[in-house]
């Protein structure tokens, strides 16, 4: 019974680490491009035509 809770208890935190990485790899792409394309993009409205 011991061995079960174990098991499941294992289960739930790797879950819980792997949406943590990918939060993590997630974050740290998008902070790339955005730093990547730092002076490229000024306005990001700025593909959009206004009226």
């Amino acid at each position: 019974m011991a061995e079960l809770l174990l098991r499941g208890l294992a289960s739930i935190a790797e879950l819980a680490l792997e949406i943590i990485i990918g939060y993590v790899f997630y974050a740290t792409g998008w902070l790339a491009l955005r730093l990547l394309t730092l002076g490229h993009y000024p306005n990001c409205r700025c593909a959009w035509p206004t009226r």
